[in-house]
């Protein structure tokens, strides 16, 4: 979007004046489309009220823009705090992401990954942290140029603290942190959401009083 939310919304709904009767795949992207801005500019009301749109839109073989469709469920129950029947919406988006882009797949894993270490099922969103980073060849210093990679390094980091691995836990933290700078360097923001860069911004400075916390209760120095 550039995050240029105003000409977006003007793009779209030209776009939506236009739609023919036979243009149901068409209508649902656009609907989709609408319904991810008003996801991050915080209007979660009009985010839903889109969202029921794009999900009555009957089926086809095409089945990405229903894939989307129940991903931005999720993520709208994920804001109302219904974080089991979110689950269900990303479980039922990955049954039908078989041809999706490896993007896609990946940020659909963290979601389901993030789900379910919101409902305290650190073993399972492990899992499925480790099914995003699955999805790419990192390189000798195992970063991936890629914010997929960064939020499951972060979500790695995240389980392994909950578990009491603290040495797991450091590293992924550390690995997070040097793939998040090693990414902005390579990929312009500006192609990424507000709310995925600034999720990344977030979870990169609370890694620093994290490391302190493990030092605190390990007193080893290689985690400073």
């Amino acid at each position: 979007y550039m995050r240029d939310y105003p000409e977006v919304h003007n793009i779209i709904n030209l776009g939506i004046g236009s739609l023919q009767n036979n243009s149901q795949g068409v209508a649902a992207l656009l609907y989709n489309l609408k319904t991810e801005v008003y996801l991050e500019t915080g209007r979660i009301d009009s985010a839903a009220h889109w969202n029921r749109k794009a999900l009555s839109a009957p089926l086809s073989d095409h089945t990405a823009w229903h894939q989307a469709a129940l991903t931005n469920n999720a993520r709208i129950l994920n804001k109302q705090h219904k974080y089991s029947e979110a689950l269900v919406r990303l479980q039922s988006a990955w049954e039908i992401a078989g041809a999706s882009s490896v993007t896609d797949k990946a940020g659909l894993s963290n979601e389901i990954a993030v789900n379910l270490f919101k409902l305290n099922q650190p073993l399972l969103s492990k899992a499925w942290f480790e099914q995003t980073l699955a999805f790419f060849k990192t390189d000798s210093l195992n970063v991936y140029p890629d914010y997929h990679v960064t939020t499951a390094m972060f979500g790695l980091a995240l389980c392994f603290e909950v578990q009491q691995q603290t040495d797991s836990s450091s590293y992924w933290g550390t690995q997070a942190v040097l793939n998040d700078y090693y990414t902005q360097q390579l990929i312009d923001p500006w192609l990424y959401s507000k709310s995925n860069i600034y999720s990344n911004e977030v979870q990169t400075n609370s890694v620093i009083p994290m490391h302190h916390h493990w030092f605190e209760t390990n007193h080893n120095d290689e985690i400073l």
